[in-house]
């Protein structure tokens, strides 16, 4: 029987035992939380009046909402902007008496005359709250704002939706799960039923459609949009794909794998980087087995070989922590952990239910493979990688987490001939752009393209913030995608600033000598993000 203290999920998922180092899960999910808990703070953020807002809700122009909205104080402000904040009613399960109360930020683009659809974010985890943390996460879609409002959904189960899963008191896994129950039915936390509630909340605010931009889990969510809810859609941006027909879990190894191999060639290509890092991976294979001897001692803690892989997947998350990993590698092997703690202690923090995250995760992606098959996976990996990018420590998890197995329907892939913009990131450890082109098969209506020079997230470019808008401005023509003929061939630095990643084409490089702290800490602004997605 698994046991919880201190950091959440790391006894579950054989994450680093130190609290102060954010590790995923191998889903994009920071399990950053300081007690077994669905919030990282408290289960609630702290009130808002409307009253503090700058001007007032533009009313005149908004479609009639229905009594299922209820407006309400906001429970963070987003600076600059005017919001609105509400819950919507919907019901536990269908048929069910029980009823959740869903939070809902609307955030009004400053143009004269927007665009009437807005964008309705599909935040990824599961288990991120994204209301609860409108002033961290808005900032990432401002730009579109500049053309339409833009809609915030904490989904079930997290944030400041009611009732909130949590288990603050429970010690043991199957404790948790026995007091959510007294609460609400697990089972009932499903993709299906959260897809419900999002065209719920549309048709509550009043909408005709809108448009869907998911990353990440946000992208399973929206691909069950299209299959479910499709009357209510204009458009769909899919980054970062999680298809449904796919074995996350038991694929986790090799795409991890393979996203070290394109780093390490990149590093390759790059003449700097390859005479100052010549073989990475082998480096990197040594290491594992000199620390899986000798653990490291760095961020108050110990990390065996494996453990540091996995931290080291983590960064490639994100495009510019990817410039630091032959770096780290390299100086790891020199016995200096200095980049390593630089880049990776002390992460922030993140609002995310877990209850949530297993009764998806249990019951949509683990229920469909077993430990013979990822072994079986697996077998094809470098057996020094295995351990550290491996999905089989998830399994035994649900043994403890008894959610039914869902229908094989949310096990085959989704048709739709509604138009959808399909975006990946070359370096992304676990969507790979495989899954992207996948997806574009089974949609009539998409468009596909990779970025080069982008990781997980890959929207939040310069060149995917551009495809996305002008997407969104015509989403049944064909995309002008000059920006990625501009983009440079996918070699890294740390760039000094997140505002200078917005320069398309700029050429970037390796490390290959020690960074400035403002390179550290522009690497570990873009990796939080990116974590969090």
């Amino acid at each position: 029987m698994l046991k919880f203290s201190g950091l959440a999920a790391r006894a579950v998922f054989a994450m680093p035992r130190s609290p102060r180092i954010w590790a995923l899960l191998l889903l994009a999910v920071a399990l950053a939380v300081s007690q077994f808990s669905g919030c990282g703070e408290k289960d609630h953020a702290p009130f808002l009046t409307m009253d503090g807002l700058e001007g007032e809700v533009p009313r005149e122009r908004l479609p009639t909402p229905t009594s299922a909205f209820r407006e309400r104080d906001c429970w963070r402000d987003v600076p600059n902007y005017v919001e609105q904040c509400g819950t919507v009613s919907v019901a536990e399960a269908e048929g069910s008496a029980a009823v959740l109360e869903i939070g809902v930020v609307r955030v009004f683009s400053r143009a004269k005359d927007p665009a009437p659809d807005p964008v309705v974010y599909l935040d990824g985890g599961p288990g991120n709250a994204t209301a609860a943390q409108i002033d961290l996460v808005f900032p990432h879609f401002a730009e579109l704002a500049e053309d339409r409002d833009v809609i915030f959904i904490d989904q079930r189960g997290t944030g400041v939706t009611e009732p909130p899963m949590t288990c603050k008191s429970a010690a043991e896994l199957p404790d948790c799960f026995a007091a959510i129950a007294e609460v609400t039915d697990p089972a009932a936390y499903t993709s299906k039923n959260n897809a419900k509630d999002i065209d719920l909340v549309r048709q509550a605010l009043g909408y005709d459609e809108w448009n869907l931009l998911g990353i990440s889990y946000g992208t399973r969510l929206g691909l069950t949009l299209l299959r479910d809810h499709p009357a209510g859609v204009r458009s769909v941006i899919l980054d970062s794909v999680v298809p449904l027909e796919v074995d996350l879990y038991g694929e986790a190894a090799t795409n991890g794998e393979a996203s070290f191999e394109k780093t390490f060639a990149a590093c390759a290509a790059d003449a700097a980087c390859a005479e100052k890092y010549p073989d990475s991976m082998a480096q990197l294979l040594g290491l594992v087995k000199t620390l899986n001897e000798e653990p490291l001692r760095a961020c108050g803690d110990e990390f065996s070989g494996d453990q540091i892989v996995n931290i080291l997947f983590n960064l490639l998350y994100s495009p510019v922590a990817v410039g630091f990993v032959p770096r780290i590698v390299d100086d790891l092997a020199e016995g200096d952990s200095t980049l390593f703690e630089d880049a990776a202690c002390d992460l922030g923090r993140v609002n995310f239910s877990l209850p949530m995250h297993l009764s998806i995760q249990c019951a949509e992606e683990a229920a469909f493979t077993s430990q013979e098959t990822i072994a079986e996976l697996d077998a094809a990996v470098r057996p020094e990688l295995v351990p550290g990018l491996s999905g089989s420590s998830f399994l035994p998890v649900c043994t403890e987490w008894p959610v039914p197995k869902a229908p094989a329907l949310e096990n085959q892939p989704v048709q739709s001939s509604l138009p959808t913009l399909v975006l990946s990131g070359f370096f992304d450890p676990i969507t790979p752009p495989s899954y992207g082109e996948q997806v574009d098969q089974t949609l009539s209506a998409s468009q596909y393209f990779l970025i080069q020079n982008e990781s997980h997230g890959a929207s939040l470019s310069a060149c995917g913030l551009a495809l996305t808008r002008a997407f969104l401005k015509a989403p049944g023509e064909p995309v002008q995608a000059s920006c990625l003929s501009d983009l440079p061939a996918p070699t890294f630095e740390s760039l000094r600033a997140t505002a200078e990643r917005r320069v398309v084409g700029q050429r970037t490089k390796f490390l290959t000598e020690a960074p400035t702290d403002e390179q550290i800490a522009a690497a570990r602004e873009d990796l939080e993000r990116r974590l969090r997605l």
